[in-house]
């Protein structure tokens, strides 16, 4: 404690002497989870526009797919491509009940 030469009593602060004390540890309290919690809404802000596009591209992957098997549909698959189709929709337990009347 310091001694308080005005009031010539030992061992009490001033508010300023007090403030002065404190005034940079109380910033740097402060300060530090304020700079934390900034990047962290920096981050969800990043985030959100990440998953933003990562949506627009799973809608471009899908129109592409759906492109690509109708120009196959109008092409014609060949024997070799039809087996191979069948064999995956046939292992895939989800498919295989739309496969079991096809003929290979």
């Amino acid at each position: 404690m310091a001694n308080n030469s005005n009031s010539g009593t030992q061992g009490l602060y001033t508010c300023a002497e007090a403030y002065s004390e404190i005034t940079v540890w109380t910033s740097i309290m402060l300060g530090i989870p304020l700079a934390m919690n900034m990047i962290t809404c920096v981050l969800y802000f990043y985030l959100f526009f990440m998953f933003l596009s990562l949506k627009r591209t799973g809608e471009h992957v899908h129109s592409c797919t759906m492109w690509l098997g109708r120009s196959a549909v109008r092409v014609g698959l060949g024997p070799s491509a039809k087996k191979a189709l069948l064999k995956f929709a046939k292992e895939k337990p989800e498919l295989a009940s739309l496969t079991q009347n096809i003929p290979d």
